[in-house]
């Protein structure tokens, strides 16, 4: 049961983790694109 509480525990830290660096990838992305507007 602990183990299981745990397992479910790391994937909702991994979930939040990774949303974490799509979201900051995407802006810096975005930055990227405002300084060279044109490439």
């Amino acid at each position: 049961m602990i183990s299981i509480l745990s397992v479910k525990c790391f994937q909702l830290i991994s979930i939040i983790v990774l949303i974490r660096y799509e979201v900051s990838f995407a802006f810096a992305k975005a930055d990227f694109l405002k300084a060279f507007p044109a490439i």
